[in-house]
């Protein structure tokens, strides 16, 4: 069995807006340190982010299942030094213009609840 890292993200919601923020500035921040950060802000669709969360659960699952021996390590934990730069450090809340909204719709759903949690906590980790 050959050494394998399966990489997961703990931060989904900050993953989402990142990628908005990447699609909507058509700048990815891989290796651009010059380059200021993304400004601006995105809007983040509850169906859509359920979807994407879902869909990545389920990948991680597959890896977890073909690839058991696999070390298990998160994005988060690797943020000493990333390949690539962040899109934005501001808060999350500043990120997504509809935030509140977003989190409202959300709200009946108990698993999204320490998701916003780790988003809020900013980094990805959880707050202590």
């Amino acid at each position: 069995q050959p050494p394998m890292i399966l990489l997961e993200r703990e931060d989904v919601i900050r993953r989402m807006a990142s990628l908005k923020l990447a699609m909507q500035n058509n700048a990815w921040r891989r290796h651009h340190k010059d380059q200021p950060p993304t400004q601006g802000s995105v809007e983040l669709d509850p169906n859509e982010a359920v979807t994407s969360y879902l869909q990545m659960k389920e990948a991680f699952e597959v890896g977890r299942q073909e690839f058991p021996w696999a070390y298990r390590v998160t994005y988060e934990q690797l943020l000493h030094r990333p390949d690539t730069h962040k899109q934005d450090s501001r808060p999350i809340e500043e990120i997504v213009s509809n935030y509140d909204e977003f989190k409202a719709a959300l709200s009946d759903r108990p698993a999204w609840q320490e998701l916003f949690n780790i988003a809020e906590a900013g980094l990805g980790r959880k707050p202590v």
